[in-house]
């Protein structure tokens, strides 16, 4: 009997002791969330006029704290941005919702590039350089599928680390169409 207490205590108490004992380990040091900064959609895009001039849009060069972006309709998305974390990078998705006239918002998101992080290999500050997204199509015009509204409009940017902490930023974004710019350029020139 006394063999039979000792080998029931060794096989139900022992190891409900030592899993109980296991407490979670977290690994991550610092409890901050990623960041990102330095955002800047289609950086020096250009479109060229049927008399072979060419408009540059979102000139690096004049950039202010009220600049907005401007994204043309039937071009692709490009993204440069920067990225930081002290605790290792993982990922970052970019969403677009164009507002209609039907009122049902056009949803337009992609995934990043890979900046995943390991344990061993810490990705904690990266600079992302024209990562194309997705394209804007030229339907979006059309009045028989979904009429879309030019103007303002922003982007979401959800990023995130490997201790899956999260954020969010927004940013004004101007969607125009080709046709829209040309005729604001010759109101300007006149």
């Amino acid at each position: 009997m006394r063999n039979l207490c000792l080998t029931l205590i060794i096989v139900l108490v022992v190891p409900a002791v030592w899993f109980s004992s296991c407490a979670k380990v977290d690994d991550y040091e610092g409890a901050g969330k990623p960041t990102v900064s330095d955002v800047r959609f289609n950086a020096n895009d250009t479109l060229l006029i049927e008399n072979g001039e060419v408009i540059v849009l979102n000139d690096s060069t004049k950039r202010g704290p009220s600049h907005i972006d401007t994204l043309i309709i039937g071009k692709t998305l490009y993204l440069n941005a920067r990225f930081r974390d002290n605790i290792g990078l993982s990922s970052y998705r970019v969403k677009m919702e164009i507002n209609s006239e039907a009122g049902e918002p056009y949803k337009l998101w992609a995934l990043g590039e890979d900046i995943f992080s390991t344990k061993r290999h810490k990705v904690t500050d990266t600079i992302i350089i024209r990562n194309s997204l997705f394209s804007i199509p030229f339907y979006v015009l059309n009045k028989d599928t979904i009429y879309m509204k030019q103007g303002e409009h922003e982007i979401q940017i959800a990023y995130g680390n490997i201790a899956n902490k999260t954020d969010s930023s927004y940013y004004k974004v101007l969607l125009l169409s080709r046709d829209s710019i040309l005729s604001i350029r010759k109101k300007q020139n006149i």
